[in-house]
């Protein structure tokens, strides 16, 4: 399945049924009255899917392809999510429906609080890329005159 289809088929708005529209007595197509709802709600900030960015510590608007893994537990599930804009991975513990329903958000998600080896040797990598520059040596400068 492409990327393009597993972000958007479930949305329905591929969807070649049709619906009785009873204000009109006509059948209408069904991905035309899903889109015109998803647009609606994607304009008001809700996003059909989203996760906790665990580098970024909030919460971030994502598709199921960013989806890295998932693993079901007891009464919850484990997603691995590559954020879109840092590219970092966090674990987020949601419902089933978090992750198979759009736009059902769970009121609280739980983060594993675990840094990946690729997000430690970024932090790394930039700490050492900063600790040649000017700014760095300002920053002690400023620390020191506190």
């Amino acid at each position: 399945m492409s990327h393009d289809d597993l972000d958007w088929t479930l949305l329905g708005l591929r969807s070649t049924t049709s619906f009785v529209n009873l204000m009109t007595a006509r059948a209408d197509p069904l991905a035309d009255e899903l889109r015109s709802l998803v647009v609606a709600r994607i304009e008001r900030g809700e996003w059909p899917w989203s996760f906790f960015c665990r580098l970024e510590e909030r919460p971030r608007p994502v598709t199921p392809s960013a989806f890295r893994l998932i693993a079901t537990a007891d009464r919850s599930v484990a997603v691995a999510v590559r954020c879109p804009v840092c590219t970092s991975l966090s674990i987020n513990l949601v419902s089933t429906a978090h992750v198979d329903v759009p736009f059902a958000h769970d009121r609280a998600v739980a983060v594993v609080p675990h840094v990946f080896e690729a997000d430690a040797l970024r932090t790394v990598t930039a700490f050492a890329e900063l600790l040649a520059t000017s700014a760095f040596d300002e920053r002690r400068l400023d620390l020191e005159a506190a």
